[in-house]
């Protein structure tokens, strides 16, 4: 849904029909309609060579981020623990995209001048039940990358992403997200089933491209968990070792009742991703939609001025994670971090906002902000943010 606003009023009553029923929202706000939309400045921005385009990855910010922790000698363990955040702060392009909980926040940064005056301000609206939070030690610095991959690729990490998606279940008790969004991945993940011919799929698969929707699977698991010769619950009981949920397969001599609370949508969502990881192996050819967001446990002024957390953007590919090498395409001058991907827009996780406003005179809508005390000097807060503002009212 998209809507034309001229000045704060209008903007508020759009702000207010969409969260009528008590929905939370994250707010993004872009001076200019990108075309791409919401996108992180490391899979937004490509490098031109000549004619030929080149696409960032996330072994590119590996190296990056190498280089810039090697420059700063006086970084303390907290900015260590949060260094991708740092990175973001400082304009590296990372996988990182800012958002706040406070939309006023959002509507100033939407509002900033650009070279062309006729550019519209971009307001996103985004449903907060549609983003799983994860911890903040997915920001940490990693100097290996392997370690690094597996930190920041939200579905290398299958404990934390359990726990991560049973923790957003419990905090929205009232909502289907999530049962719709396991409902939608298995009906997607049957049709990517679908694609190959019975004798090269295993067993366990079979099974999953016969069930008619996600109440079958999940009555079918609950029924037959024990069955050590059951094909499926044999690899969901993998999935739970896998994830260090349970320590050891649990055979029928040994079941508790307890046990079948380890069947739940939450656990069931992170087995169909963990099945379409494995199956898919990075190819693009199937990959989940979800998305996640994280905060930082910095306390920087400027966080806490303007509300701000992160969206985590992630490739569904893996040439967006560790491209060929140079010289197996034939380009040995090309940073070997780069990709020869020209259209990253379907190879990244997609940010699809409940609302779009798009904002005609920033101008106005500013001085309102200012109004209200929302201006540089109130959302950053240094020195010479105040006298950024002084300096031009005043000269």
């Amino acid at each position: 849904m998209e809507k034309n606003c001229s000045n704060l009023k209008e903007i508020i009553e759009q702000l207010e029909n969409i969260q009528k029923d008590g929905a939370k929202f994250f707010f993004r706000g872009e001076n200019e309609l990108y075309e791409n939309k919401i996108s992180s400045s490391l899979f937004r921005n490509q490098k031109k060579d000549g004619k030929k385009i080149y696409s960032k990855t996330l072994e590119t910010y590996f190296y990056g981020q190498k280089a810039f922790h090697r420059e700063i000698i006086s970084l303390n363990k907290r900015e260590d623990f949060n260094f991708m955040a740092l990175c973001q702060h400082h304009g590296l392009p990372t996988p990182l995209i800012d958002i706040t909980l406070n939309p006023l926040v959002a509507i100033y940064f939407a509002c900033q001048p650009t070279r062309n005056l006729k550019d519209l301000g971009v307001l996103y609206c985004l449903k907060k039940e549609k983003y799983i939070e994860l911890p903040s030690d997915l920001l940490k610095y990693e100097d290996n990358i392997s370690d690094f991959i597996f930190n920041v690729y939200p579905f290398a990490n299958l404990k934390r992403l359990s726990n991560a998606i049973n923790d957003h279940n419990r905090f929205y008790t009232n909502n289907s997200f999530l049962k719709n969004s396991l409902k939608d991945e298995l009906s997607e993940f049957q049709t990517y089933l679908k694609s190959f011919d019975d004798h090269t799929t295993t067993d366990y698969m079979k099974e999953i491209k016969s069930f008619k929707d996600d109440e079958e699977m999940y009555r079918y698991i609950r029924e037959n968990f024990y069955k050590i010769d059951d094909p499926l619950c044999k690899e969901y009981q993998n999935f739970l070792i896998n994830s260090k949920i349970i320590k050891k397969r649990i055979a029928f001599e040994e079941r508790k009742f307890a046990d079948l609370f380890l069947i739940n949508y939450p656990n069931l969502y992170t087995f169909i991703l963990y099945l379409s990881r494995f199956m898919a192996n990075g190819s693009g050819q199937f990959f989940p939609n979800l998305n996640f967001y994280v905060k930082t446990s910095l306390d920087w002024d400027r966080i806490k001025l303007q509300s701000g957390l992160f969206i985590v953007q992630y490739p569904k590919d893996n040439k967006l994670v560790a491209p060929i090498s140079p010289k197996d395409t034939g380009e040995g001058e090309l940073n070997p971090t780069y990709s020869s991907v020209t259209n990253t827009s379907d190879l990244v996780s997609k940010i699809i906002p409940e609302l779009i406003i798009k904002i005609t005179d920033k101008k106005k809508i500013l001085t309102e902000l200012d109004n209200l005390g929302i201006n540089r000097q109130s959302l950053f807060g240094d020195i010479d943010s105040v006298a950024t503002v002084i300096r031009e009212k005043y000269f």
